[in-house]
């Protein structure tokens, strides 16, 4: 079963250094690097070090709606999506242990009221 990790840059170039950090910091972390995929509006600079650059089929709306699209989009087989804006601070890869008895989409996380 092939597993890996998604994340979401588009719009201001800033999104797309916030995406490279992101994988910088998980490829330091994992000695067993899972590929990692960036669901993205362009290719760039940025996009060149991810395993799979996918883009937008219809372009992206540049907001949270674009989250809600990531299931047209998974690459993998098993697909952990994490925010550009995040970093590895530990092997990542264990997250998947987290979810092994999960149903087909699980969230890891805070739970927030509506009105938060």
């Amino acid at each position: 079963m092939k597993r890996g990790f998604i994340t979401i840059a588009a719009g201001k170039e800033e999104y797309y250094s916030l995406a490279q950090n992101l994988l910088r910091s998980y490829r330091y972390f994992c000695t067993e690097q899972l590929p990692f995929a960036i669901l993205c509006d362009r290719e760039n600079e940025y996009t060149e070090q991810f395993d799979d650059i996918i883009l937008f089929k219809d372009g992206a709306t540049n907001s949270y709606l674009d989250k809600l699209s990531l299931g047209e989009y998974l690459p993998y087989e098993e697909t952990i999506f994490i925010d550009a804006d995040c970093l590895a601070f530990d092997d990542l890869n264990a997250l998947f242990g987290y979810f092994e008895k999960a149903d087909d989409f699980s969230c890891f996380g805070r739970v927030l009221p509506l009105d938060d």
